[in-house]
């Protein structure tokens, strides 16, 4: 679903008339790869360069060649593993290429990031969509309070699991001293659950009702890079990724079947 989302952001933003993906060999990553080509069709933009890649690829200088020649007017990275995103984008830089209309990848926006990938990106036009606000003052004091060993290491995933345990400590504290696992599936599953303007999501976790709107599972932020400074500060915002000015908010279409 985030990749149909970040497709209709590049549809809307950009129109680009060719595309390029970048996919990982799991089924997740090839499944936001076709979405992603499922709506670029619809606005008839055509793809012209595909990489499938395992995580740990060493080299990719000669995909930035074929990417050259391929000349897709941006690039869709939907590798998942932060690090395959990051060695082609080093070795574009090597070779002082990049599309365009620049690339948008998803869930890159993990805090060590800028480090790795360096300026490049920022000057020439990079995006990512993500889940969740960067990075929330509460998790961020949380985490300098309970886990100060992880400062600087965040990602979506943890922001996930640090709500979602929320949710469920309240739930815990519901049920009291009779605690089962029906009662406290039933209670995560009796509402929405709110992270709060930190996060900026809802979350519905009853099955039937995972893809309402405004939730988790629907909507996504878009944000540009501009500087290698993607770690959280402890106000819980970061200076390298800004809200993109063009659409900061997408929300992906249900998905088939639901």
């Amino acid at each position: 679903q985030e990749g149909a989302a970040t497709a209709i952001w590049a549809a809307n933003t950009k129109k680009p008339k060719t595309y390029g993906v970048l996919c990982l060999n799991i089924p997740d990553s090839q499944a936001a790869c076709a979405n992603v080509e499922k709506q670029m069709n619809k606005v008839g933009a055509k793809q012209v360069f595909k990489r499938t890649y395992r995580s740990g690829t060493p080299d990719m200088s000669g995909d930035i060649l074929a990417a050259r020649a391929a000349a897709p007017d941006m690039i869709f990275d939907y590798s998942i593993d932060a690090f395959v995103g990051a060695r082609f984008y080093i070795d574009s830089h090597q070779q002082d290429y990049w599309p365009p209309m620049g690339i948008v990848a998803n869930h890159k926006t993990i805090e060590p990031l800028g480090g790795i990938i360096g300026n490049y990106p920022a000057k020439k036009g990079y995006w990512n969509n993500t889940t969740y606000l960067l990075w929330g003052p509460d998790h961020i004091a949380w985490q300098r309070k309970y886990v100060p060993n992880n400062k600087g290491l965040s990602h979506h995933v943890l922001q996930g699991q640090w709500f979602g345990t929320q949710a469920m400590i309240e739930c815990m504290k519901r049920i009291g001293p009779n605690l089962t696992r029906p009662a406290l599936m039933g209670c995560m599953n009796s509402q929405r659950w709110e992270t709060g303007p930190g996060l900026g999501q809802a979350v519905m976790w009853e099955p039937g009702k995972r893809y309402g709107e405004d939730t988790v599972n629907r909507k996504e932020y878009v944000y540009k890079y501009v500087s290698t400074e993607t770690q959280s500060g402890d106000d819980g915002k970061t200076r390298g990724w800004v809200p993109d000015p063009a659409q900061f908010v997408i929300e992906a279409p249900m998905p088939d079947g639901e």
